[in-house]
């Protein structure tokens, strides 16, 4: 499983995912770029280690606006969201279940949106702040 100490965050420069890759011990990150006809739009960089596999959404400025997971767990968060993490507690701590009711799907903080599904061993979750979102990027783009 991934470190909590390992990830980069939210809003972060895209030259902490190497960093990533490199205290991860997983492969380098292959880095897709997306485009559409007016140039680049943004890159993905996929880090894969122990059955769950990470990506960076890198918007052409060379900062992270989204994550996204898929594997055998979700990845701890608090180092994955960066600055956003304080957000993200609050929503979580307003959105409080009642006894023997799951926390949550989607997760909306006045900043960060964190989405999480799946059952144990097959987990899938993103997490990204809108207002950082490029335009002409949709949300359904972010898997």
């Amino acid at each position: 499983m991934f470190s909590a100490s390992a990830f980069a965050g939210l809003g972060e420069s895209e030259s902490s995912v190497m960093r990533d890759a490199e205290k991860l011990g997983a492969a380098a990150p292959r880095p897709v770029e997306h485009t559409q006809n007016s140039g680049p739009l943004y890159t993905v960089h996929t880090l894969s280690k122990n059955g769950l596999t990470l990506r960076e959404f890198v918007d052409t400025s060379g900062n992270i606006f989204a994550l996204a997971w898929n594997g055998n767990a979700h990845p701890d968060l608090s180092q994955l969201l960066g600055t956003y993490l304080s957000d993200y507690k609050v929503a979580l701590q307003n959105s409080a279940p009642t006894p023997g009711q799951r926390r949550f799907g989607v997760l909306q903080g006045q900043k960060v949106t964190v989405e999480r599904s799946g059952l144990m061993g097959k987990s899938r979750g993103r997490a990204y702040v809108r207002s950082l979102i490029p335009a002409g990027v949709s949300l359904d783009e972010i898997q």
